[in-house]
């Protein structure tokens, strides 16, 4: 089953906002586990409150960055946390694509003269902060409003986290073959030699095309095929260890590995 993780970062005020998304996405995986999909909603109230040898805040930003989706909602003031959790989101989505979606919300609502106070700066100097990024926000009036935008973003979104890419598709593969074949490559190495069984090298095969196209990896017979155990190597080959056929390739990194 695929999980989707999705934090929600939000005010104290906001508290029937949050508890409400909760409930909502709970109800919507009623209907996403014909699909084999699981929402876990990740809020600061269900990590743990045990002293952590670091600031408290780095755990909850170390679990805001492992998510895939990271939903903002603000009203009148923006805290110290809730804006870490937005540069932390932010940055991450922008340098490293995770998590692979964000959205801030802000309450649309009428505030007396008399309860503004300086704080709400800090709400105006982040949608500009946002504006300056050339990026978009939303407001709502209530909470049947928000749960309805969110669930029109998922509806399109979901879609999107679920199609892997051909780096993922290979990543996927490269560590069913033999996870020290991707260590290798991540280490800094430009090509390896591996051996690979014809069942993978199918796979492998179909992937080709998509691989080379977007300059992520390209692979190439080195004449080499084996019968054996688990010890047979070839030159600095890895082996996959499951005895057989093996064949024996190449396999070169390009630009965008």
């Amino acid at each position: 089953m695929k999980r989707i993780k999705i934090f929600i970062a939000s005010a104290g005020s906001l508290d029937e906002e949050r508890k409400s998304i909760e409930t909502f996405l709970s109800r919507k995986n009623d209907h996403l586990v014909d699909q084999n999909i699981y929402i876990e909603t990740v809020i600061w109230e269900k990590l743990s409150s045990s002293f952590s040898v670091e600031r408290k805040q780095e755990e909850f930003n170390k679990s805001l960055l492992g998510c895939d989706f990271v939903i903002c909602i603000l009203f009148d003031k923006v805290g110290p946390f809730t804006y870490e959790e937005f540069q932390k989101a932010y940055n991450g989505f922008v340098e490293h694509g995770r998590p692979k979606k964000l959205y801030v919300y802000f309450k649309d609502q009428a505030i007396k003269p008399s309860e503004i106070t300086k704080d709400f700066q800090t709400v105006w100097k982040l949608k500009d902060e946002i504006k300056s990024y050339e990026q978009i926000y939303k407001t709502y009036d209530n909470v049947a409003d928000l749960l309805l935008s969110i669930d029109g973003n998922l509806t399109i979104d979901l879609k999107d986290i679920l199609q892997k890419s051909t780096k993922e598709e290979l990543f996927d593969l490269l560590n069913k073959i033999n996870p020290e074949i991707l260590s290798r490559l991540n280490s800094g190495v430009n090509q390896t030699c591996v051996l690979i069984n014809p069942g993978n090298l199918h796979e492998l095969e179909k992937l080709k095309d998509k691989l080379e196209k977007e300059k992520i990896l390209t692979f190439f017979s080195n004449g080499n095929t084996i019968i054996g155990g688990s010890n047979n190597r070839i030159g600095n080959c890895i082996n996959d260890k499951i005895g057989g056929m093996l064949l024996g390739y190449e396999l070169v990194k390009l630009e965008n590995f």
